[in-house]
């Protein structure tokens, strides 16, 4: 089916949602800009906003980290934001990728295919598209503000300052928490680092499982490699932050 058919099919939403917003000093954060980002072109304004306050700054900072020298000089603050729509369209990665978007692309900046959906639910009536966040886990809400009237979007409290390098340090913290607390463990409990798991022996591994199920044979240790390798187990995906 054309693109165009299957935007034109997708159901349209009403969204009643707080949203976050980063913005530079001195902008409006409820302003709309042409410009050539993931789901805009010049010939189209977009406000782009998030689910989370992180995800908000992680797609700013990625954007800022393209620069030669980080502009730190430069004052940001995230706004948060109710919205008020209707006719959203709801698309997961699943779906971007049946519209042609290479998803193992998604996190770059090849904008062709994200642009010319943009396009098309612009023309179709759409307000808005709630689309995967590239730079964190959550999803994005990206408002065609020329399908809107005044006061669908309104601020909610006060503006926060970003310190860059507090939140940097804030997403590290939260980055190893969240690795530790997903690390595959020991037979005593005790959290294992990755590379040590990566080079787990497999007498080792087999000692685990022995312990956790004693009425098991015991297993033969002159039958293990020491120092073969190991994949390392399945853990919940971390935020990309696309910190430089």
């Amino acid at each position: 089916m054309a693109l165009l058919d299957v935007l034109d099919a997708l159901p349209r939403s009403a969204v009643r949602q707080r949203v976050w917003r980063t913005v530079r000093e001195g902008r409006d954060p409820l302003e709309g800009r042409k410009s050539r980002g993931r789901w805009g072109h010049d010939g189209m304004e977009t406000l782009y906003t998030s689910y989370e306050e992180q995800g908000s700054v992680a797609e700013i900072h990625a954007l800022l980290s393209l620069q030669p020298v980080f502009p730190s000089k430069v004052q940001w603050s995230t706004h948060e934001v109710q919205a008020e729509l209707e006719n959203v369209a709801s698309l997961t990665l699943r779906e971007l990728a049946e519209l042609g978007v290479e998803i193992e692309k998604y996190r770059s900046r090849e904008y062709e295919r994200t642009q010319e959906i943009a396009d098309a639910a612009l023309f179709l009536g759409f307000s808005g598209l709630i689309v995967p966040s590239a730079r964190w886990e959550c999803p994005n809400l990206v408002v065609f503000t020329e399908k809107i009237d005044l006061g669908q979007l309104t601020l909610v409290g006060a503006p926060n300052r970003v310190d860059w390098e507090e939140w940097r340090e804030q997403v590290r913290r939260t980055r190893i928490r969240s690795e530790a607390a997903n690390r595959p463990r020991g037979i005593n409990g005790t959290v294992r680092s990755s590379a040590e798991y990566c080079h787990f022996p497999k007498t080792a591994q087999h000692a685990d499982r022995q312990r956790r199920s004693p009425t098991r044979e015991a297993p033969e240790v002159a039958g293990g490699r020491g120092g073969e390798k190991h994949p390392l187990v399945a853990t919940r995906r971390v935020a990309r932050i696309g910190i430089h």
